[in-house]
């Protein structure tokens, strides 16, 4: 038989002293890591230009209030369908850009060209996720206007001028 005695771990009291900077080694590299792969895409370098930018949206927001646009939008059989109303929805032209934007991951953002289908209407292909949901900005070619909102997939979705 063996004299040995059999220590418990608990009774070592230097095991407990290094677990605790164990643990905070561990957790801090877990967390270096998953900031590695999960880069933030809202981070911005360039606030100036988006900051100088900021007038030029406004000055659209208060044009297309003061033609009175609203839109609607849906997606019927892998269409997007946009229904725009105001006073002056003749001169629009006959394509609108549509700009999704995904809250947190930029590379779910897209850029959509609507075209002219009837007097008040703009319909593009549409083959995105049921579930996708972000915001909508709808603007024509020039951007002398835009409208915005939130977005579903799945409901019809009002766009409006956002003025401050």
């Amino acid at each position: 038989m063996s004299n040995e005695k059999r220590v418990n771990w608990f009774a070592l009291p230097w095991l407990l002293l290094w677990l605790l900077p164990a643990s905070s080694v561990v957790a801090g590299l877990s967390t270096l890591a998953i900031a590695l792969i999960n880069q933030d895409d809202m981070v911005t370098d360039d606030y100036y230009k988006k900051g100088m930018s900021f007038n030029r949206l406004q000055q659209a927001d208060q044009r297309a209030k003061s033609m009175g646009l609203k839109a609607n939008g849906f997606i019927a059989e892998n269409q997007i369908v946009i229904m725009l109303a105001g006073n002056d929805v003749e001169t629009v032209g006959d394509t609108l850009q549509l700009k999704l934007f995904h809250p947190t991951q930029e590379e779910q953002d897209q850029h959509i060209e609507l075209r002219r289908v009837g007097p008040f209407q703009f319909q593009a292909q549409w083959s995105a996720h049921d579930d996708w949901r972000g915001y909508a900005e709808l603007s024509p070619e020039d951007a002398r206007w835009r409208l915005r909102g939130q977005w579903q997939a799945d409901s019809i979705n009002l766009l409006q001028p956002e003025v401050l």
